[in-house]
């Protein structure tokens, strides 16, 4: 069992513009919360997100997968 694999992924990309795209949108919506409840809040949502989203996307469709959009997804419907 590797942990730490349900973070990491959120730190690994498959090209120049899904890094790019993903950091611009963290960017935009980490910032309206980071705004309005502080960097602590931001971080522990970051971190939770990237955990949930990397234990479904590997149950789903295995160990190949990565990128930060997981947590955008959280990201956007925290701010909706």
């Amino acid at each position: 069992f590797e942990f730490w694999r349900y973070f990491t992924h959120a730190l690994m990309h498959f090209s120049l513009m899904h890094i790019l795209f993903n950091l611009l949108w963290w960017w935009y919506l980490g910032g309206a919360v980071e705004k309005r409840l502080g960097s602590g809040k931001l971080i522990v949502i970051t971190l939770i997100s990237a955990l949930l989203s990397g234990y479904v996307q590997q149950k789903f469709s295995g160990p190949w997968f990565g990128g930060l959009s997981g947590v955008v997804y959280a990201l956007m419907g925290y701010v909706w």
